[in-house]
């Protein structure tokens, strides 16, 4: 059995460790280096997604007052081609 057979529940049991980062570096230093790369990209996952769950709105609204912007001046009409 390799380590990305059950890699959620590892990765839950890791996460679970809580803070010590010494712990969980043991822990990754134990594990393959595709286990490692996938534990990083999840972690990586997770926070950008409880970023853009709060920041969507705020996001959103930037994108859209630059898009108005473009459309009064006058160069969004330029950007589209038919």
């Amino acid at each position: 059995m390799t380590d990305m057979d059950n890699f959620e529940a590892e990765f839950a049991r890791i996460k679970g460790i809580g803070t010590n980062s010494r712990l969980i570096a043991k822990e990754l230093k134990s594990k393959s280096f595709e286990f490692r790369d996938a534990y990083n990209k999840m972690g990586k996952k997770m926070r950008n997604d409880k970023y853009q769950a709060h920041a969507k709105d705020k996001i959103n609204k930037g994108r859209k007052e630059k898009r108005k912007a473009k459309k009064e001046a006058g160069l969004l009409d330029r950007l589209l081609i038919s």
